[in-house]
């Protein structure tokens, strides 16, 4: 999924693989700032992390909790990446990577070792105090 901004972050482009995965219409997401689909949990200190990179050239990555048309949430591997010309910001290239499966996968992994950690400390328990009072 891509967007593109302008250097002060209204997008100005968007591909149909953002329209499909999110549910928001081009029509609707063009020339607002990239930060209104960011989830407003973690749209403040996400700017001024995003900001302190890019404002030095620098790209920026991270996951980040993005918003649905309907208000659904998704999570996203985001890239950032400042576009200059002769050494002046004209904008961003914003890259997304829907990721939310594969979190989900990766907290059932481990609530399912915590289970099996946890009945392993169980059994050890039990077999000491059947050794203990032996």
């Amino acid at each position: 999924m891509i967007i593109i901004t302008d250097g002060k972050g209204t997008i100005e482009y968007v591909n149909d693989k953002y329209c499909e995965v999110t549910g928001i219409s081009k029509e609707s997401i063009l020339n607002k700032n990239w930060m209104s689909v960011v989830s407003g949990e973690q749209s403040h200190y996400l700017a001024k992390d995003i900001s302190s990179q890019v404002d030095k050239g620098l790209s920026w990555q991270g996951e980040v909790h993005l918003r649905k048309e309907k208000g659904e949430y998704f999570w996203a591997n985001v890239s950032i990446y400042p576009v200059a010309e002769e050494e002046v910001k004209t904008g961003y290239v914003c890259l997304f990577k829907d990721v939310t499966e594969e979190k989900a996968l990766l907290k059932s992994n481990i609530q399912y070792r915590q289970k099996i950690a946890d009945q392993e400390k169980s059994r050890n328990i039990r077999l000491l105090n059947i050794w203990y009072y032996a």
